[in-house]
């Protein structure tokens, strides 16, 4: 799982799975979790779990640094992470379906269109 982040008009690469066991001490020391536990505070935006994965991301791109100097804006960050979570997603499905020989799959009718589709359907009409 390689994501691209782009943070600071430069894109980023990560990689969760090049998490390394000196990276690992690191976060243990830092903050007292595990990388599960760690994961998590990511997806919840805590900004100490958002700095050690920044520092992760500069590492992994070749930027050593001291996780404690690193500052930035948690909720654009948070926001670039996520967004980057949503393409590696959405890339993956697309080439899911292209392994399996399938077109991309199309939007699902939301909203207004369900209650269409379930109203037509009950007097027997189609829409």
């Amino acid at each position: 799982m390689k994501l691209i982040i782009h943070v600071d008009g430069t894109d980023y690469a990560y990689d969760p799975q090049l998490i390394d066991v000196k990276a690992a001490f690191v976060i243990r020391e830092r903050a007292g979790w595990g990388i599960r536990t760690w994961s998590q505070k990511c997806d919840d935006w805590d900004p100490l779990a958002l700095q050690l994965l920044y520092w992760l991301m500069l590492r992994q791109n070749g930027k050593e640094t001291d996780p404690a100097t690193i500052d930035f804006s948690v909720v654009e960050f948070g926001e670039a992470v996520t967004a980057a979570s949503l393409e590696w997603i959405k890339a993956e499905a697309e080439a899911e379906a292209l392994r399996a020989g399938r077109p991309k799959a199309r939007k699902r009718a939301t909203g207004a269109t369900q209650r269409t589709m379930r109203t037509s359907s009950t007097t027997g009409t189609s829409t």
